[in-house]
């Protein structure tokens, strides 16, 4: 009996009605035709729109009550009603047509509404969702008069506060930008449903960029919930942007990776600058930096072909005009030398940053005769002159140490026997000497009669032996044919006898210059 009942139900029957012949439904004689003396009456051409309201309601093959389908497969769409029956029953039953026209069965009306739109009825929504297609018309209204092109809005995350299931098969999403203004109407398969709410959808990016400012919050969500990390801490530091989100506020956010992999969150693009590669972005530097590491490579580009080796520079300064922060977590200087030819690109590490051109200072502790008479000798790299390299020339100084200037000059810091300081001078115009302290051989050939009998006559300029001694020369002419000026201060005079013998290194003033 519980069966009985339920078709009855079904049938748009209720336990209220005792006026119905029930033999119909039992003997299974009703007629489904759409004309003569049948239950359901004679058809009636409507040719209205209506939306199915309800979901549990049956849609019928025919009026024997056999089920075609189930309204819930329908429920919120727009279907045709091209006729209808009034049955004895007391209902009224649609005749459904889908927008391709195909028949969908007899409903009952009371399970759809009424309405004289193709569109069908709102629908509340409240879902994001972002433009996925360029090629789509934004409607005014469903005349289809064109309010915007989806081009205008394409990637961006908009509010889809309804729809309507249109009788054409298209569902067409209500949509509202940030501000609350309306947009329009668009078919939603022109949509993406956004996975992040109003963060919008993941969009893959692959691209480096620069962290440029360090006062932005970068986001553990795109509710903005919670801070995961700081600008501050990337600053200047060239991240993987994988992908981002065109958030329903109108800004776009990175989804950020370090040079580890690891996720450092989500952050407004505008806080950064868009890399053309792994090197991050270019900046101005202007600084001038000294070689100090011998095995480290000069790089061509980027793709890491060398163009040097430091060891060609090492010393040397060079101009760092720019840097890149690399996405490997190294710093890349741009490198010029003196003539404005550029080096190569250099890890920062294998070098010395220092704010004066002349270079860092190298201990030298070597010996030098001054050899040119028309040199500078520099109180300061401001190029204050402290000497004439004439009042010096052909003295042995010490050249303790030295600077590799930008210019392309190696400027000597020298001092006299004294210890005191003389100044700089360029390295071209001295000589290294060959004998230390001795300074550099001179030629002389000139004739000189030992004078004085109780100097030693040496074997060498470090002075830890004798050769001779004055004593065994005394009176007797000898040849000088070259001299040195020592760095003590005194000339020594470099002695052959008649016979072409070497004698040794006697101080001049042991001396006379002879008139032979």
């Amino acid at each position: 009996m519980n069966g009985f009942w339920k078709a009855l139900k079904d049938a748009g029957y209720n336990n209220h009605n005792v006026s119905i012949d029930y033999n119909g439904l039992l003997t299974g004689t009703t007629s489904s035709g759409e004309n003569g003396n049948s239950p359901q009456g004679p058809y009636h051409k409507y040719g209205k729109h209506v939306t199915i309201t309800k979901d549990n309601y049956s849609i019928w093959q025919n009026f024997n009550w056999k089920m075609k389908n189930n309204s819930a497969d329908y429920y919120g769409q727009t279907l045709e009603a091209r006729g209808y029956y009034d049955h004895s029953n007391g209902s009224r039953y649609l005749s459904l047509y889908d927008s391709s026209g195909t028949w969908v069965g007899y409903i009952n009306e009371s399970g759809t509404a009424i309405n004289n739109k193709p569109q069908g009825d709102y629908q509340s929504y409240g879902e994001y969702v972002t433009i996925s297609k360029d090629n789509y018309s934004i409607w005014q209204n469903f005349n289809w008069k064109q309010k915007h092109a989806s081009a205008d809005y394409y990637g961006q995350t908009l509010e889809a506060r309804g729809y309507y299931d249109h009788f054409n098969g298209s569902r067409y999403l209500s949509l509202y930008d940030r501000n609350g203004s309306w947009v329009g109407y668009i078919n939603e398969s022109g949509t993406n449903l956004s996975g992040n709410g109003r963060g919008g959808n993941y969009q893959s990016y692959n691209k480096f960029v620069t962290i440029s400012v360090d006062n932005y919050d970068i986001w553990q969500d795109l509710d903005f919930s919670r801070s995961r990390n700081h600008s501050s801490d990337y600053y200047g530091q060239t991240l993987e942007a994988r992908g981002y989100y065109n958030h329903f506020n109108g800004t776009r956010y990175l989804s950020l990776y370090d040079n580890a992999g690891t996720w450092v969150g989500y952050m407004n693009e505008n806080g950064t600058n868009l890399s053309n590669g792994q090197q991050g972005n270019y900046k101005r530097y202007g600084q001038h930096v000294t070689i100090s590491k011998d095995n480290y490579s000069i790089w061509q580009n980027f793709n890491w072909k060398k163009k040097h080796d430091s060891a060609d520079y090492y010393g040397q300064t060079l101009e760092a005009r720019g840097y890149y922060d690399h996405f490997n977590g190294s710093r890349f200087l741009s490198l010029y030398d003196s003539s404005g030819n550029w080096v190569g690109y250099m890890n920062e590490n294998g070098t010395t940053i220092n704010n004066k051109p002349q270079g860092d200072y190298q201990s030298y502790g070597e010996y030098v005769t001054i050899s040119k008479d028309n040199y500078s000798i520099w109180q300061n790299f401001n190029w204050k002159k402290k000497h004439d390299s004439a009042d010096y020339y052909g003295q042995t100084l010490e050249a303790r140490g030295y600077y590799d200037h930008f210019n392309g000059s190696r400027f000597l810091s020298l001092y006299d026997n004294t210890g005191t300081w003389v100044g700089y001078i360029n390295e071209s115009g001295t000589n290294l000497s060959d004998t230390g302290k001795g300074g550099n051989y001179q030629s002389y050939n000139k004739f000189v009669t030992v004078s004085v009998d109780n100097y030693d006559i040496w074997q060498d300029f470090n002075f830890s032996r004798s050769r001779n001694h004055s004593s065994n020369y005394y009176g007797q002419t000898l040849e000088a044919r070259g001299y040195y000026n020592h760095f003590n201060g005194s000339r020594f005079l470099s002695l052959y006898n008649d016979d072409g013998s070497w004698i040794g290194y006697i101080n001049e003033n042991a001396t006379e210059l002879s008139n032979d």
